[in-house]
């Protein structure tokens, strides 16, 4: 988990392209992921679901996008320390929902074929 949001923070301050020398990401992270254990408790499903997620934190940028603003909003946020329940929900659910099941081969390939067939129907 901690992997998690160290990489959370070091992917939102690559995009609000801030300074790090400005930014101080350590106390941040470490904020940050106190605060997640102190509310999410490890069980199995967290754990196997961080094992086969790797991109977990750009999923957790994507929801905190939705929902601030813009990067450097939420550096902002993260540093007034004003974010930290919205971001452990988030959290909590992306690593209690199960990763997506891959489709295999030749279902993608007739999955491509029946979209190009439908797509002169469409109104």
């Amino acid at each position: 988990m901690a992997s998690v949001i160290a990489a959370l923070v070091m992917h939102t301050v690559r995009k609000a392209k801030a300074p790090p020398s400005v930014v101080d990401g350590r106390s941040l992270i470490n904020n940050l992921i106190e605060k997640a254990k102190q509310e999410i408790k490890p069980d199995k499903k967290i754990s196997a679901t961080l094992e086969n997620e790797k991109d977990i934190h750009k999923a957790l940028f994507k929801v905190l996008l939705k929902k601030v603003g813009n990067a450097r909003e939420i550096l902002q946020i993260m540093e007034l320390q004003m974010c930290d329940c919205v971001f452990i929900d988030e959290l909590r659910t992306l690593l209690m929902s199960p990763p997506p099941k891959k489709k295999g081969s030749f279902r993608r390939f007739f999955s491509s074929v029946g979209k190009l067939l439908r797509r002169p129907f469409r109104t």
